[in-house]
């Protein structure tokens, strides 16, 4: 049997995945969501989705969804949705206090980026507090950018910056079958398409 590259350990510069605090990124699974509820209190308190409420979105789009495991303990997640426009959003990522800073977050958002480019998803967005400085920091670092402030996303008083990451499309695959193709017509030196 074939494993996908998601499901094979992965080393990172090096370091065995023990070492690194991540020893793999998988889908999420129904079966994860007690896990990920109490992950998502312990982070985010009275800003937390409900049970019920990850329930739906795992109903809606858990396909998307990310954790990061080692030895069969979930060290960090990320919810993602996609909308009808081209445009993936991580409504929700934590990470476990004891695996923080050691490339967690950033190895689920790259996981998150390469199911977009696959899917053909060209903006991967989420929404971020200013003084949440150490996630500014992860979301900057791996490319994101300001797109908007809303001094009300969340409600009167709840701003929230509104980043976003654009993806490079996938190299163009070369049809070589295609003989009416452009490199297949033969033209006189020094003329270009």
């Amino acid at each position: 049997m074939t494993r996908r590259p998601a499901d094979r350990p992965q080393i990172i510069d090096g370091v065995p995945p023990a070492a690194t605090g991540a020893g793999r990124i998988r889908s999420a699974r129904l079966d994860d969501l007690p896990i990920l509820a109490g992950m998502e209190n312990a982070q985010f308190t009275d800003l937390a989705y409900p049970f019920f409420i990850l329930r739906q979105l795992f109903e809606l789009h858990g396909s998307q969804w990310v954790v990061a495991e080692e030895r069969g303990e979930i060290l960090g997640y990320a919810v993602v949705g996609v909308d009808g426009q081209g445009c993936a959003w991580v409504l929700s990522m934590a990470v476990s206090e004891r695996a923080r800073r050691n490339g967690v977050g950033t190895r689920l958002l790259e996981h998150v980026f390469e199911r977009c480019r696959d899917g053909q998803i060209p903006r991967v967005r989420l929404t971020v507090r200013q003084e949440n400085t150490a996630a500014v920091r992860l979301y900057e670092k791996t490319g994101f950018r300001q797109v908007e402030h809303d001094l009300n996303y969340f409600g009167a008083d709840e701003p929230r910056d509104v980043l976003e990451f654009r993806l490079e499309p996938a190299p163009r695959r070369w049809d070589s079958a295609a003989p009416g193709d452009p490199q297949w017509v033969k033209r006189p030196r020094g003329r270009q398409l």
